[in-house]
């Protein structure tokens, strides 16, 4: 039941889109991570006749696991909804070490204060956050030496991992991105108290 889930067991990433229409196969993507067990436990990709349903449906997803969400703030559509919702504590801030390394301008507000804005940059670093996770052990399995890329149970996300350049559009790879990003936020800022 919603509510039932403590705050900070789950994050988000999400590679959203805005246009109802389009003439190429982007889909919006989004990945929700367990950090206690450090294994991603759902997915949501997909093209629902319009961008506010897709919103919508993000919206529940992240309400329901109580989920904290990193996303990629170029596109606006995102942002307003939750905002128009009374929803954008559910968007994270943009993540302080990218402003510390200076691949993020520092922001004041608004929509470009959550978030990150998905330069060629950003988008290395969070790649090779993704192979680092997928090259470390998997929760529960220090003996048998099977690590994260292992335990993903998203055909969609190993074929595009798999299948990932430059060139090409992979949802579930910006979907990922954004969720590492997030991960990384809270393993170098977040303390116990």
């Amino acid at each position: 039941e919603v509510g039932d889930i403590p705050g900070g067991l789950y994050i988000a990433g999400i590679d959203p889109y805005d246009d109802d229409e389009s003439t190429t196969d982007s889909l919006g993507s989004t990945l929700i991570m367990n950090l206690a067990t450090d294994r991603i436990v759902a997915e949501y990709t997909g093209r629902p006749p319009t961008a506010y349903q897709y919103y919508e449906n993000v919206r529940k997803l992240l309400m329901y696991y109580n989920s904290l969400a990193m996303y990629e703030n170029a596109k606006k559509g995102l942002f307003a909804y939750f905002e128009r919702m009374n929803c954008t504590y559910l968007l994270a801030d943009t993540p302080k070490f990218l402003k510390d390394m200076e691949l993020v301008k520092s922001v004041s507000g608004g929509n470009s204060s959550k978030g990150y804005f998905p330069s060629p940059q950003v988008n290395a670093f969070g790649r090779g956050l993704i192979r680092n996770w997928t090259q470390t052990l998997a929760h529960g399995h220090d003996n048998d030496g099977l690590t994260n890329m292992l335990v993903i149970r998203s055909l969609g996300l190993l074929k595009e991992l798999a299948a990932y350049n430059s060139k090409g559009n992979f949802d579930r790879v910006s979907a990922a991105i954004a969720l590492m990003l997030l991960r990384e936020e809270k393993a170098k800022y977040i303390t116990a108290d």
